[in-house]
């Protein structure tokens, strides 16, 4: 009777289950031409009017920039202008997006802790544990909105820090001073939604795997903002980008461990549980499949760049690339078959 009964509670479990393996994308080369600014540290992208927009997380002798990349007769990507945006410290930029005629690129908002190395005295690097090796880079703190005439040239550039929200808000104040890779703030998606930015943490990650999206307007911050939680089985966010009814948000491990690329598709609404919701949905997401970056890289950035009935056409930009044909990689990624 018992084999009975646990026979019966296996094949119930496994109608719902949703497994948490998911299928391998399988991505094309994009292929890049020379002039790429920062080749090797590409860790936003975004498209507008035709152009693919990338952005580097290092400074290039001391200079911040976003590149506009435009296709050739051969499908080759060439740079076709520049926009500076920083000259001194390294920004930073972790994610680009795009509304309108607008541009938007933000730094990571992160500290970060001075690392070990191997040839310096144990005695030295145990030293590096201590508070006083947490680095606070301020030129990190930056959100920046760019808008573009129709030639897409710069018509205004505008920034702003969140800073202060992050170390006054009750949710992120405790994570402010925690170096990023430790589970501190580290932003590295950004996408944008009927006027609203939609900020989204690498960390930290929550009890429960809560991932905090910070939605917010870029005209008083301060005023208007709400917090939207996502459950990636203990992922943070790498990059996010719009579609239709929701997000596409990429995956990826908090620290430097190893961990797997998930491609998900997010309604919009917070993941987080509970009765009496007063009109909040509940939060819907679907596992699209995961993504191998080549050559052990980091994969850093996405951008919707067609949408059917069936299927998105993204391209996903990869940090820690050494040829040009590792930056970027495009994919067809079926739409969830379960809405």
């Amino acid at each position: 009777m018992h084999k009975v009964i646990l026979f019966c509670v296996i094949i119930v479990c496994m109608f719902f289950y949703k497994p948490l393996y998911a299928k391998t994308l399988n991505g094309m080369t994009v292929e890049l031409g020379n002039g790429v600014i920062g080749l090797e540290d590409i860790s936003g992208i975004a498209a507008i009017g035709g152009f693919l927009v990338i952005a580097s997380d290092e400074a290039v002798q001391g200079k911040n920039f976003i590149q506009f990349l435009k296709q050739d007769a051969t499908g080759k990507y060439l740079v076709d202008h520049e926009i500076l945006l920083f000259s001194g410290a390294e920004m930073d930029i972790e994610a680009l997006a795009v509304e309108k005629n607008t541009v938007y690129a933000i730094g990571s908002h992160a500290s970060k802790r001075k690392k070990t190395k191997p040839d310096k005295s144990y005695k030295k690097n145990l030293k590096t544990f201590k508070d006083k090796h947490i680095v606070d880079e301020t030129a990190r703190d930056q959100l920046y909105r760019i808008v573009l005439d129709d030639d897409h040239q710069v018509l205004d550039v505008t920034s702003q820090s969140l800073h202060t929200l992050l170390i006054t808000d009750p949710v992120f104040k405790i994570f402010s001073p925690i170096p990023s890779k430790e589970n501190g703030i580290d932003i590295e998606g950004l996408a944008t939604k009927n006027a609203w930015l939609y900020v989204g943490f690498r960390g930290p990650v929550f009890r429960e795997n809560h991932v905090p999206i910070l939605r917010l307007q870029f005209d008083g911050v301060m005023l208007n903002y709400d917090l939207l939680y996502v459950r990636l089985g203990g992922r943070g966010i790498r990059g996010m980008t719009e579609v239709k009814g929701g997000f596409l948000l990429l995956a990826g491990p908090v620290g430097d461990g190893d961990a797997r690329y998930l491609l998900y598709f997010w309604d919009g609404n917070t993941m987080l549980v509970g009765k009496k919701r007063h009109g909040i949905k509940q939060g819907v997401l679907h596992v699209l499949g995961e993504i191998i970056p080549p050559n052990h890289q980091k994969a850093e950035g996405i951008v919707l760049m067609q949408e059917n009935k069936t299927s998105y056409h993204v391209i996903v930009a990869y940090d820690g690339a050494k040829k040009s044909n590792d930056i970027l990689q495009s994919f067809v990624v079926a739409k969830p078959c379960c809405d």
